[in-house]
């Protein structure tokens, strides 16, 4: 067998994409990046601002109604939907 040198017409050009689906990829991959990091973004923002209560108490004073009182009732002065006042 000879030996058998390949020149530099006979060799396999490199290949580089520069019209391509190169730069295609490169720009979806960007906007799948871009999209994420708004989510990502969105999502702190909404955990830093809102609360989350899922078992929530509230401390108060325990005061006893008794059901029933001595005497008539003579007047209720409110009516349905009034604001109540503390």
């Amino acid at each position: 067998m000879a030996n058998v040198v390949n020149t530099p017409a006979e060799q396999a050009p490199s290949v580089q994409v520069v019209g391509g689906r190169s730069w295609t990829r490169r720009a979806a991959i960007g906007l799948v990046g871009v999209i994420a990091l708004l989510g990502a973004a969105a999502w702190l923002l909404q955990r830093y601002t809102h609360v989350y209560v899922s078992d929530a108490r509230v401390g108060a004073t325990m005061v006893s109604v008794a059901s029933r009182v001595p005497g008539w009732v003579e007047a209720v002065p409110i009516s349905a939907n009034d604001p109540v006042h503390c």
